[in-house]
């Protein structure tokens, strides 16, 4: 797998998530936040294997990235969690503006289909990895993986 991209609203647990695989994965991959990865592309990459934990505007914002990745082996999972969950976790952040995240969860997973979709209310970053290891390792197909 090439990127694993976890979309999902402030405070989901996209992060945490992240850090879980890069302990769990056999190979090492890049956690990158959007703006430092869009900034460290290169024109030519020599198989970067990356996580990007980003919070897109819906299906035309992932329309984009899904043309940039075109003929890379992409997996994209949806990271969600109830509103009750994601108004305490920013709140315990303490450095996000409050009502972000509700903001950003009403939005982020609008007409997006996902390779695999994370709930994050009952299961820790380390189960969330698992999931999605689970997902590589069967093989989930890939909707960037043609061209």
């Amino acid at each position: 797998m090439d990127l694993i991209f976890l979309n999902g609203p402030s405070s989901a647990g996209k992060s945490s998530i992240a850090r879980e695989l890069q302990h769990c994965l056999n190979d090492y991959y890049l956690h990158l936040g959007i703006d430092t990865f869009i900034a460290m592309m290169p024109e030519k990459s020599n198989r970067l294997k990356v996580i990007v934990d980003d919070a897109i505007n819906g299906a035309e914002e992932m329309a984009v990235w899904q043309s940039v990745l075109a003929g890379k082996q992409c997996l994209f999972v949806g990271i969600f969690c109830a509103d009750e969950l994601l108004i305490q976790r920013e709140k315990q952040r303490g450095d996000r503006l409050e009502g972000s995240a509700i903001e950003q969860a009403s939005r982020v997973h609008e007409g997006i289909r996902y390779d695999i979709e994370i709930n994050t209310d009952t299961h820790s970053p380390l189960a969330c990895a698992q999931q999605i290891l689970r997902a590589m390792n069967r093989g989930a197909k890939t909707r960037n993986d043609i061209s």
